[in-house]
């Protein structure tokens, strides 16, 4: 906010031809980023993606944003995942995909993502490149819903209207199975039950 009064305080002449040379400041800053990204600096990737998708500079492709997307995406960047996943599902500068979109997306959902979780959700109510399972559907939303999504929530609601008491049951089933597996992970190694020690007539063959 201080370097933008700064740049309104300029005469009209100095901030014209500061604006006309930001172009070419983004343009080097492209020029730096890519080696690192090419190199495998996540940062870097992700940067560059945004600098392609919004036009930062540089002629605006999606196409190109995408490539580095993937790269960043693959070293499990969640803001990658996410932006596939809408590239693909709406087909933005590249073909639209479902299949594509749902991989990126449930990607991010395993990470605990609530909205794409809440998408993946979507995607299996409508079985666009995952199978049309409203179980499914409801262990997503129910998930994302608990983190606080509105979204989530409304998903929730529809899909109880046209889903059994048993099927919900089932979606609710596997979620609880989930989080007590997670609890577990968490328990650190000192505080674990310990095992009774095995007696030695315990291993010897019965009838001896």
């Amino acid at each position: 906010m201080v370097e933008f009064a700064a740049m309104k305080a300029l005469p009209t002449c100095v901030l014209g031809f500061a604006l006309l040379a930001m172009p070419a400041v983004w343009a080097d800053g492209v020029g730096e980023l890519t080696p690192k990204a090419e190199a495998g600096d996540l940062v870097s990737q992700v940067e560059l993606a945004n600098i392609y998708e919004k036009g930062t500079g540089v002629d605006k492709s999606v196409k190109e944003a995408a490539k580095w997307y993937v790269k960043a995406a693959e070293q499990g960047n969640l803001e990658a995942q996410l932006a596939l996943g809408a590239i693909y599902f709406r087909g933005q500068g590249v073909p639209k995909d479902s299949r594509e979109a749902a991989k990126w997306l449930l990607l991010a959902a395993t990470q605990g993502n609530a909205i794409a979780q809440c998408q993946m959700a979507r995607l299996h109510m409508m079985g666009a490149g995952v199978p049309k399972d409203d179980i499914e559907a409801y262990k997503y939303a129910w998930l994302a819903a608990g983190q606080g999504d509105a979204a989530a929530k409304k998903v929730v609601m529809i899909l109880e209207m046209r889903m059994t008491p048993e099927e919900i049951l089932q979606a609710k089933e596997h979620d609880k199975t989930v989080e007590e597996l997670k609890k577990l992970d968490e328990v650190p190694p000192e505080q674990a039950p310990p095992l009774d020690p095995i007696k030695p007539e315990a291993l010897e063959p019965a009838g001896n």
